[in-house]
């Protein structure tokens, strides 16, 4: 027997989930984040289209809320009902809802968020990656033990399992940066570095990595 795909409805309504759990995970995102993030079989072009489609629906849900960056860049944070939806299928599925608004969500370190939602954006359109977690995902504890790490994303490995990679977003090689990239390579996990190829070499040699 086929298997019966999805009413349009449905799926509409899963992109509109996965663009609410994106917005959970990392705090705030760009149109074109969310759209790299959630259609990742698209291309870019057509990806940025359909989360302009996406975004608008779910404002005039008032899930979502359009927040102006230092940059003049629109990004989108979620609203207490975009994270009460996200909870409910969290705890629908047997996890702890931890999603929440970003209504106090502050843009402070706006480049290095910018470098770091790139990169995870990016990432998650990667074929061996399965999953994508950003700075506030972290922070309510998605993965013990990466609390301090900016990102983190979870990839196959030769056994047939998966390897779980912390992420630190990287826009200069100050002793401040040093010192937390020397911690998170104390931790029992890989460490990537997001950011300008010149200036991850100089903070690695500066580390001594």
């Amino acid at each position: 027997p086929t298997t019966k795909r999805p009413s349009v409805r449905a799926q509409a309504a899963e992109r509109e989930l996965e663009a609410l759990k994106a917005l959970a995970s990392c705090g705030w995102l760009t149109t074109k984040q969310i759209a790299l993030w959630v259609w990742i079989n698209s291309s870019e072009h057509v990806a940025v289209n359909k989360a302009q489609l996406v975004l608008k629906r779910l404002k005039e849900k008032k899930e979502v809320m359009a927040r102006e960056t230092e940059a003049g860049v629109t990004a989108w944070i979620l609203t207490k009902g975009g994270a009460e939806r996200v909870n409910v299928e969290l705890e629908a599925t047997g996890y702890r809802g931890w999603a929440h608004h970003g209504l106090d969500l502050g843009m402070f370190e706006y480049g290095r968020t910018m470098v770091l939602n790139d990169f995870l954006a990016r990432k998650r359109r990667e074929e061996n990656v399965v999953a994508v977690v950003g700075k506030a995902g972290l922070r309510a504890g998605v993965i013990k033990g990466l609390e301090e790490a900016d990102g983190a994303y979870a990839k196959r490995n030769s056994e047939g399992g998966y390897t779980v990679i912390g992420v630190l977003a990287v826009t200069n090689a100050r002793e401040a940066l040093q010192a937390k990239y020397k911690a998170l390579l104390r931790l029992n996990y890989q460490i990537d570095l997001a950011g300008d190829a010149r200036l991850t070499a100089t903070l690695r040699q500066r580390t001594g990595v």
